[in-house]
């Protein structure tokens, strides 16, 4: 009996160990099962983070696709066992884009394309807070449609036909700096309390006049002063060392707050069409102007408590302060040509206001297809 105990037990042992060397086997192929698993969570869990990054980059305006392909080199996301290596951006038919994340794996080091990826089309929106907005694309008549929707169309004076010339934007309008304006009526001046963006298409003349002419202006009568309200204005110098210089001013509690900047002709053509803007931030207490298409910009901060109480026979006007004629030591007439007015009762970014410019509205991404 007990040579066929030892046998038995020696059997027992083999079955065991035969067991155990599978079981092992199996909890080797579970480990790497999970293992893969996981990873292929992360990644989808990275891939997807990194699908929103960009099409976010999209939203804001920091990559403009214009009809070739992009690559974003991402600053370093990381994610467990891995990291957004960049995100590939694909120009499609019409406006799409494809937008497809690629991970890298600490452990291989190699950057794979994530699972995650959208197929995006665009739409133009417009600011929320726009309260007037004047395209100039009607090319004849002597009314300014409002295309913000609160209809604050504006009548052209002394204009007529031939103030209508070809644009950045199709057609714009020239003034001569003498009488030449639109009235924009003075129920628009309660659309906004205290931030404020001004934006316009602007080209100068080389025969304009050495003075200030009025992009866009508010005043509080009628004989060219500015009591309450805003102005965006510009004077250039075209002999010696030309220059223009834009000047953004508001009408606070504390009085007068404006800001300047010059633009020499080595720094942009100054006879080119540029899009300038004036920004009021009372949150931050900073004034703001630019020409955006260049990225020059000047800033100053301000003290203003509030905006005084606006008067109500004050128009908005654009191309001239009314009853200010030039040659009278007035700020005026402005000698060239304007597009696409705004007025926002916001602060707009830079960024925004780029995208302004680029598709005369903000560009915003829209999901066709999403797969992960």
């Amino acid at each position: 009996m007990g040579r066929v105990n030892l046998l038995f037990i020696v059997f027992i042992i083999a079955m065991v160990g035969s067991n155990l060397t599978s079981l092992n086997r199996n909890l080797n192929k579970l480990n790497d099962a999970i293992d893969h698993s996981l990873l292929t969570m992360e990644q989808d869990l990275l891939g997807g983070f990194a699908l929103n990054y960009g099409i976010l980059k999209l939203s804001c305006g920091d990559v403009k696709m214009a009809g070739e392909d992009q690559v974003w080199e991402t600053p370093g996301f990381l994610l467990s066992r891995g990291e957004i290596d960049s995100i590939c951006y694909v120009a499609g038919e019409g406006d799409t884009v494809e937008v497809i994340p690629y991970i890298r794996n600490w452990q291989g080091n190699s950057s794979i394309a994530s699972n995650s990826r959208a197929l995006l089309d665009f739409f133009i929106t417009q600011p929320e807070d726009q309260f007037a907005y004047y395209m100039m694309d009607e090319g004849s008549g002597t009314t300014l449609t409002d295309s913000s929707g609160l209809g604050f169309d504006g009548t052209m004076i002394d204009m007529d036909d031939s103030n209508w010339v070809p644009s950045v934007n199709g057609t714009g309008l020239t003034f001569d700096g003498n009488d030449d304006y639109v009235d924009l009526g003075n129920a628009i001046t309660g659309e906004y309390d205290d931030n404020l963006t001004v934006a316009a298409w602007v080209q100068m003349l080389p025969d304009s006049p050495v003075e200030w002419g009025n992009i866009i202006t508010e005043n509080s009568d009628n004989l060219g002063n500015q009591l309450t309200g805003f102005t965006l204005r510009v004077k250039g110098k075209y002999v010696g060392h030309p220059y223009l210089e834009f000047e953004f001013e508001v009408t606070t509690l504390n009085g007068k707050e404006k800001v300047n900047i010059t633009v020499h002709d080595w720094e942009m053509d100054l006879f080119d069409w540029h899009f300038i803007a004036g920004i009021l931030d009372m949150d931050n207490q900073l004034i703001m102007v630019g020409v955006v298409d260049e990225d020059k910009w000047a800033i100053a901060n301000i003290t203003a408590s509030g905006m005084p109480v606006k008067d109500s026979l004050g128009p908005i006007t654009i191309g001239h302060i009314v009853g200010a004629p030039n040659g009278q030591g007035r700020k005026s007439g402005i000698t060239g040509s304007l597009d696409s007015m705004r007025t926002i009762a916001d602060v707009m970014t830079i960024d925004q206001l780029l995208q302004l410019m680029l598709y005369d509205g903000i560009k915003v991404p829209k999901i066709i297809e999403w797969s992960s």
